[in-house]
């Protein structure tokens, strides 16, 4: 009893600190969430592929299914892209906390279990972690040695790991230096094979922790957890070649042994394209002065060619608009007022004619809307509205009021940028109304997982307190039957000892009874045995005659009685 009441005790004052604990998490710290609340895209980790953590902010979310053993880690960041519209914080307030554009998109790594080369491994952090990027990771944000937990979770890699990237067809960072230096790392990290996640440890749930034992005692056949039902929605599935040109094809020729090429580093070097002047080229009748080249070096330019054209193409598409925006607003100024007058005529000249031509289908209705112009303006009282239906481009212009009739190059051209811009514009329209619905569904989804999992721990905390006021209540429930027992054995062993006494005070009685009856018996046999020797003594005396021989006679008769 004093054991289970020290417990209850000890249990009582670990509740009152954690409690405690709790009460510090303000609005005004760094960390706001609740105990069991570490946001949407999970909780913020410190990635390391150096000795130094990388620059980009990273949350971890682990994906898992326990009986189908499927685990993936899903790593996510945001980078400022060039022309994108922020939808990487979950609300408003945390974009104007957490970004500082509004063009940063979210980018998830997918780390999954089967793409391990051998177990991960939990260490404490040997790599330095810089005070300011220690608070952004803290659970609890406090300078407790005790609540720092800080663990190292070190995965090995057997091939690059799958990307969720924008759907983009062009990727491009912000021109200012610190968003390029975002975009590089992002790279980095995204064809690195050995990865380093430093995160305060109390992050983790009894849920979460399940996953990572197992993937790092590596007993288990696990496998990646089907995360592309859920990101293929707002994202794209790619890998680190988004970030650089497409290698060059092989050559088409089946009669030439290939030739061995030797796999790219990391970081590709610079290549140098080779000038050929044509003036000093030979001709096919001059006589050459030194050996030619083999053939096979002719092709090797070319393949070599293509894929600096390729490289050379990115980096203009990444670095042009940011040149441009540069350049453009000091070199305009002083080219255009000297180039136009001299090419704008006769270009407009040529091109009109051309671009604005009135298709066939609009004649009748250019022809009908300046007889219409040229028509009296009609009398003041109006004919009813006809009822409402869809309305078609040339009834719209049609509706317009005489007196507003357009000029001759606008009515030439309002048909001609109707025509070709509305399927453009419903196209971009349905476009965009796609994206929306995918991402509205997108964080529909995420909003029922983060319910989901709030309501699963709630359930684990409810039968941890079941099981918990079970074993007290089974505690006690054994407390009162132990006393029940020495109660009863009191009472019963009274009454036992009063039973033993009696029936020993009955036996004491009846072998009492027997040993006198006994000693009866065996002194009534004494006493016969004593009269029969008396009688034999007496029949062997001799017999004396008396006076008229009456004694003698007596003496026989006895005897024979």
């Amino acid at each position: 009893m004093s054991e289970n009441k020290n417990k209850n005790e000890n249990e009582n004052k670990n509740k009152s600190k954690d409690k405690g604990k709790g009460k510090g998490k303000g609005k005004g710290g760094s960390k706001s969430t609740s105990k069991w609340n570490p946001g949407k895209h999970g909780f913020p980790v410190l990635a390391y592929l150096t000795s130094h953590p990388l620059t980009l902010s990273c949350t971890l979310r682990i994906q898992h299914h326990e009986p189908r053993k499927q685990v993936t880690l899903m790593l996510r960041t945001c980078v400022a892209l060039h022309g994108a519209h922020a939808h990487c914080s979950d609300n408003e307030q945390d974009r104007d906390s957490d970004s500082d554009s509004d063009d940063e998109q979210a980018f998830v790594v997918q780390y999954d279990a089967d793409n391990l080369v051998y177990d991960a491994r939990f260490s404490a952090p040997t790599i330095h972690i810089p005070p300011t990027r220690l608070d952004g990771i803290l659970r609890d944000g406090s300078d407790d040695s005790d609540d720092k937990q800080m663990q190292t979770l070190t995965l090995h890699l057997a091939r690059p790991c799958p990307l969720w990237c924008p759907d983009r067809e062009v990727l491009l960072p912000k021109p200012e230096p610190a968003h390029v230096e975002l975009f590089n790392e992002l790279s980095q990290l995204a064809r690195a094979k050995t990865v380093h996640l430093v995160f305060d440890r109390s992050w983790l749930s009894l849920a979460q922790q399940v996953p990572l034992q197992r993937i790092i005692k590596g007993k288990e056949a696990l496998t990646g957890f089907p995360v592309a039902d859920y990101y293929s929605r707002a994202y794209r599935r790619a890998d680190w070649t988004v970030f650089a040109p497409a290698p060059a094809p092989e050559p088409s020729n089946k009669h030439k042994r290939a030739r061995r090429v030797s796999s790219p580093p990391s970081t590709p070097p610079p290549y140098k394209r080779q000038l050929v002047d044509p003036a000093h080229a030979g001709s096919p009748t001059e006589v050459a002065t030194s050996p030619p080249s083999p053939r096979p070096n002719a092709n090797l330019s070319t393949t070599e060619t293509d894929f600096q054209t390729q490289a050379i193409t990115a980096v203009v598409q990444r670095l042009l608009p940011s040149i441009l925006r540069q350049l453009l607003p000091a070199v305009l100024p002083e080219v255009l007022p000297e180039v136009l007058p001299k090419v704008l005529p006769d270009t407009l000249r040529g091109l009109l004619p051309s671009l604005f031509a009135l298709p066939p289908s609009f004649t009748s209705h250019a022809s009908s809307t300046s007889s219409s112009s040229s028509s009296p303006p009609p009398p003041k009282h109006r004919a009813s509205p006809a009822p409402h239906t869809p309305h078609t481009y040339h009834q719209a212009l049609a509706s317009i009021p005489p007196q507003r009739t357009l000029t001759p190059l606008a009515a030439a051209l309002l048909p001609h940028l109707l025509a070709h811009l509305a399927p453009q514009l419903s196209k971009l329209h349905n476009a965009s109304t796609k994206k929306w619905i995918a991402h509205a569904a997108l964080e529909h989804a995420e909003d029922a997982e983060q319910l989901r999992l709030e309501l699963q721990q709630l359930v684990d905390e409810g039968v941890g307190e079941l099981v918990a006021q079970a074993g007290y209540a089974l505690d006690d429930v054994r407390a009162r039957l132990s006393d029940v027992a020495v109660r009863a054995a009191d009472v019963v062993g009274d009454g036992v000892r009063e039973e033993v006494e009696r029936c020993g005070l009955e036996a004491a009685r009846k072998v009492r009874w027997e040993i006198d009856a006994a000693q009866k018996a065996a002194g009534g046999a004494g006493k016969v045995e004593v009269e029969v020797e008396r009688k034999r003594e007496r029949a062997g005396r001799r017999i004396g005659r008396g006076k008229g021989g009456y004694r003698g006679v007596g003496c026989r008769r006895v005897l024979s009685e």
